[in-house]
């Protein structure tokens, strides 16, 4: 991929050349003999000729693959460019000007940024905003015409999901009849219930056959090999976790990088100049913060950066009020049980708590553990309606809690996550075929020599 950049004053060169994203593959189209020099003897890549006729676009040999910025002092000079790029059949990405006035050239879906916008907002971020508004036109183009969309996350929602499912909803510009944020299971932890309660969310719980009731069907935060279900359709997919193989899409984004799709959700709706409403700007805070635990494990720089975009749009006071759901009396119970039960050796930490009501007390002790001084790793797990329920949290330096319930416990079930947290769920059926018993020391120490074994190979292996 190349940048072309049609120009007119050297000003544009340096605000451009320390963006490594521009200045690896750019190249300049000028008309003026001294600018086609200057940047000459600075070893910029320079097509010179005039920009009223049309050679000079050819000689260009713009691909489809290429993002054309048009940066220009004289406004003048915009509108017989735009006309013969579009006579060529080039859409500009970007339009730079030094004039602090507004332009309007009557092309609304181009971004034109200002001098002063330039001094103000950073420039990178327009430079990358070329490309998101690309995908987003993409995914307006795939979904515009569909009656009804369905907006699919998995089957234990988390605050990731449903902001991001939300952010995707309002990208549209649908509501929750035409486009309703779903789930094969039940949101049943306290803090997400506690979201949906004070962001006024809505998630609605299908089944396999309701799939036939929607036009389209994108999956957010998850990805469709994830599901036991063959969907007739796969429209969109757009997620933070490792790629899943198998499965064609129309349109996918996975960005394994990304601490959280809530990131993504808010570059698309940034480069979309979609206005994001206070309660938008709180779901997606709160799902960026509780994929990376406010910015301290797995965060990727475009984390902080939509973190810092949303923080000040956001209501924090509903943040402290989902983070402080009310404690369930019989929590403490499951406390102690782990703690008598819990085995701990070579800064790991393994405890089962068996029979227990709800799988969210798995995750959510498997945090609370994490506390214990000395560990590197907390995991836990329980028996809910007939799954064996595992949570890992990784706080050391090396290994992956993902790829290690994956190893150890795909093949059973299913299991996958993130270096630093993870989650697996096998029926304790299968579990038994396999190994024979159940009791609760077994399935313990069981446990903790898998991961171990696991653990010491990954630091053997470094």
């Amino acid at each position: 991929m190349r940048y072309i950049i049609f120009c007119d004053d050297s000003f544009f060169y340096h605000v451009l050349k320390s963006h490594r994203e521009v200045g690896s593959a750019w190249r300049f189209v000028v008309q003026e003999p001294e600018l086609a020099g200057w940047l000459e003897k600075r070893k910029v890549p320079v097509l010179r000729g005039s920009f009223s006729t049309g050679s000079v676009y050819r000689q260009t040999k713009i691909g489809p693959e290429d993002r054309v910025i048009v940066a220009l002092s004289k406004v003048k000079l915009f509108a017989p460019i735009l006309r013969l790029l579009s006579k060529e059949g080039i859409r500009p990405s970007l339009l730079l000007t030094r004039n602090n006035d507004a332009i309007d050239l009557g092309y609304p879906e181009l971004k034109a940024v200002s001098c002063a916008e330039l001094l103000s907002s950073p420039v990178l971020w327009e430079l990358r905003a070329i490309s998101l508004r690309e995908k987003t036109r993409e995914i307006h183009r795939l979904l515009e015409k569909a009656e009804r969309v369905l907006i699919l996350i998995q089957d234990d929602p988390d605050p990731d999901a449903i902001a991001s499912a939300l952010a995707l909803r309002t990208l549209l510009g649908r509501n929750k009849l035409t486009a309703p944020i779903a789930s094969f299971g039940v949101v049943d932890r306290p803090e997400n219930m506690a979201m949906l309660k004070h962001l006024e969310i809505d998630v609605e719980r299908i089944d396999a056959r309701g799939l036939s009731q929607y036009d389209r069907i994108c999956f957010v935060d998850t990805q469709p090999n994830r599901f036991p279900v063959k969907f007739p359709r796969i429209d969109v997919v757009i997620d933070h976790h490792p790629e899943e193989k198998g499965y064609q899409a129309t349109y996918r984004e996975i960005r394994s990088n990304q601490g959280a799709t809530s990131t993504v959700m808010t570059e698309y709706l940034r480069a979309d100049d979609v206005k994001i409403s206070h309660r938008l700007a709180t779901a997606l805070l709160y799902g960026i913060g509780t994929d990376t635990a406010f910015l301290e494990r797995g965060t990727h720089p475009g984390d902080v950066e939509a973190f810092s975009f949303l923080y000040p749009l956001a209501n924090h006071g509903l943040i402290r009020r989902i983070e402080r759901p009310e404690f369930p009396p019989e929590e403490a119970g499951f406390v102690q049980k782990a703690i008598r039960r819990w085995r701990i050796e070579h800064r790991l930490l393994v405890s089962h708590l068996g029979q227990i009501p709800r799988q969210d007390i798995v995750p959510r002790l498997a945090d609370f553990f994490t506390q214990v001084e000395g560990i590197d790793w907390s995991v836990l797990s329980g028996i809910v309606g007939g799954n064996l329920i595992i949570s890992a949290r990784n706080l050391g330096n090396s290994g992956n809690a993902g790829s290690l319930l994956k190893e150890v416990f795909g093949p059973l079930g299913r299991a996958g996550g993130h270096r630093f947290m993870a989650k697996a769920v096998m029926p304790l059926k299968r579990f038994k075929e396999v190994f024979g018993r159940a009791d609760e020391r077994f399935v313990r120490d069981l446990l903790f020599e898998r991961l171990l074994d696991y653990i010491e190979r990954e630091a053997i292996a470094v």
